[in-house]
């Protein structure tokens, strides 16, 4: 997949607060705002949380089991494999469904995705890698390693106009729009690109 622009796609550039956007096929993609967003991220986390306890209790499982069920002597050959539990799948979550489907089963049921910044086009699966990086459902995504950076990357998105972006929408080049795409007929506004009321 390549990063060119959709032809149908009019690039964010300069779009007014409260306006929506032009996107591929001449839809109207208009950002996801932070209540859907934090609805969206408390949704992932539950259910992150219910996988994660889930595999977790499977490699402790497999543990108990090699070492007859005594679990005191057992050292790093357990605590390797429990923090790759810990910490991949919450990456593993948010990367395989937003490389493939575009949202989070938490997105899906508030509605919203993630598409392209520069075209509303899929995000390509590299990106998606960063994305997942920089923010997954879980504690410990790679901005919560710098001071402040971590409470930076999610409020972001308050402030941040047209697009509501959070920072880890900007390292990936992506955005947050709502899913439920409407058909509005764009208004194209002197010496910008077209969107719509």
């Amino acid at each position: 997949m390549t990063d060119t622009p959709h032809p149908q796609w009019h690039a964010p550039v300069t779009a007014p607060a409260g306006l929506s956007m032009q996107g591929p096929g001449g839809t109207t993609v208009v950002p996801a705002d932070a209540g859907l967003r934090l609805g969206a991220r408390f949704l992932d986390g539950i259910v992150t949380l219910f996988i994660t306890l889930a595999s977790g209790l499977v490699v402790t499982g497999v543990f108990a089991a090699i070492n007859g069920g005594n679990m005191d002597n057992v050292g790093p050959e357990y605590g390797v494999p429990m923090l790759v539990v810990i910490i991949g799948t919450p990456f593993l979550y948010e990367w395989l469904q937003i490389s493939r489907w575009g949202a989070t089963l938490g997105k899906r049921a508030v509605g919203i995705k993630v598409v392209r910044a520069a075209d509303g086009g899929p995000v390509p699966k590299g990106r998606a890698v960063l994305r997942a990086l920089c923010f997954s459902p879980g504690i410990y995504y790679a901005p919560n390693y710098l001071p402040v950076l971590g409470q930076l990357n999610i409020l972001w998105l308050l402030w941040d106009r047209p697009l509501r972006q959070c920072l880890h929408d900007k390292a990936a080049k992506t955005m947050v729009v709502r899913g439920r795409v409407t058909q509005k007929a764009p208004v194209q506004l002197p010496g910008s690109t077209a969107f719509t009321r």
